[in-house]
């Protein structure tokens, strides 16, 4: 910033820094210089709506993703964020609504379909939270070939369809969370010999992806 005193993203870079060494009130000093200098900056008021999250202040943060949302309105990022706060702050019906602006988005987006999955498990809705993870492995063709287009699988045929395709298809270790998000849905959904079926394709792809043992 000494050579750059009216950037925004240098002022945005330094508040990250402090941020990430604990230091936060400076952080949130050089963020708020950041989006002073241009409130146009997307990037500027994520960072600081994540810092006030992050220090538990859950309705400045609300206000710091709104304001972002305000100059880009299908950032999927700012979508993803309040709705991950909104569920933070249990504003269920305000995350389904901005889960499902990112979806209209990019119905592909792994993170929103998997968020979108987790809002709908926490209200007992568990056949959407299953749309919706069935959603993030239909873009993979040899998954999708076998699935109906018009009728909703049962959790039986999804895990088995997954059976087929692996290794080939499930060896992507970006598969990881999807299928960890599925062995806890069908935990809750008290199918647990199902659970184990998945948790053990997870395991077969990666033996140390840690948050498979707790489902």
């Amino acid at each position: 910033v000494e050579r750059y005193p009216e950037s925004a993203l240098a002022w945005n870079n330094w508040g990250n820094l402090l941020k990430e060494a604990g230091r936060y009130c400076d952080a949130e000093e050089r963020l708020q210089r950041a989006v002073k200098l241009d409130p146009e900056f997307l990037l500027g008021w994520n960072n600081l709506g994540a810092l006030f999250e992050k220090l538990g202040q859950f309705d400045k943060a609300h206000n710091c993703y709104l304001e972002g949302l305000s100059k880009q309105p299908e950032s999927i990022m700012i979508l993803n964020n309040l709705g991950s706060l909104c569920m933070k702050m249990q504003r269920y019906e305000e995350a389904e609504k901005y889960f499902g602006q990112s979806i209209a988005v990019d119905p592909y987006q792994i993170s929103t379909r998997l968020n979108m999955a987790a809002l709908m498990s926490l209200q007992h809705r568990f056949n959407e939270a299953l749309d919706h993870l069935i959603a993030c492995m239909k873009p993979f063709s040899e998954f999708a070939q076998q699935l109906s287009a018009n009728t909703r699988p049962t959790c039986e045929e999804v895990v088995g369809r997954l059976e087929l395709v692996f290794p080939k298809t499930l060896s992507a270790k970006e598969w990881l969370p999807v299928l960890n998000s599925f062995c806890a849905l069908l935990n809750q959904m008290n199918l647990p010999a199902l659970a184990i079926r998945v948790g053990q394709r997870v395991i077969d792809i990666e033996p140390g992806y840690l948050p498979v043992y707790s489902n």
